[in-house]
């Protein structure tokens, strides 16, 4: 029995020090995930963190790159959140903090962390086109909101109006 408990406790440290292996492989390949944008001369100066979720001067260059494309009609998440309306016409841009995905019988349903220098809000979708990844800008209107313990965004393939990677 001892020797059992003795092996079976090997196995689980060998485990850990693979995901830690793992966890720092990860963190040095998103170290080295850089925005891919045409023009280099676009870029905005890179001087501060924004977010410690993706490399520290990645979520810089999203913010900027986000008021770049955001019109003066275009809501931002602080007002998606204190919204009464059931449907939202004018744009949103966010950029996708995080994305978790369920299968389901009618296919996969995605669930979305959208955000700006606002705020942060929830977003369930069924959206087939699979360049939305973490770190995506996208631009979406004509969406429902449902009041579920606060706002949150219903998001289909017709609502996506723009995606910048």
């Amino acid at each position: 029995m001892d020797e059992l408990i003795a092996k079976l406790r090997s196995q689980v440290s060998e485990t850990q020090k693979n995901v830690q292996t793992d966890n720092s492989q990860t963190q040095s390949s998103l170290n080295d995930d850089v925005l891919v944008i045409k023009n280099e001369n676009e870029l905005p100066e890179i001087t501060t963190s924004q977010s410690d979720i993706l490399p520290k001067n990645r979520f810089k260059l999203d913010f900027d790159i986000l008021k770049k494309y955001r019109g003066e009609n275009s809501m931002k998440i602080s007002e998606l959140k204190l919204c009464d309306l059931l449907k939202i016409d004018g744009p949103v841009w966010a950029i996708v903090k995080s994305i978790e995905s369920y299968k389901g019988i009618n296919g996969c349903v995605h669930k979305w962390e959208l955000m700006d220098e606002s705020g942060v809000i929830f977003a369930s979708s069924i959206v087939s086109d699979q360049s939305i990844s973490v770190g995506s800008i996208i631009c979406i209107s004509d969406f429902s909101v449902w009041n579920m313990g606060g706002n949150h965004l219903n998001i289909v393939d017709r609502n996506i109006k723009r995606i910048l990677n």
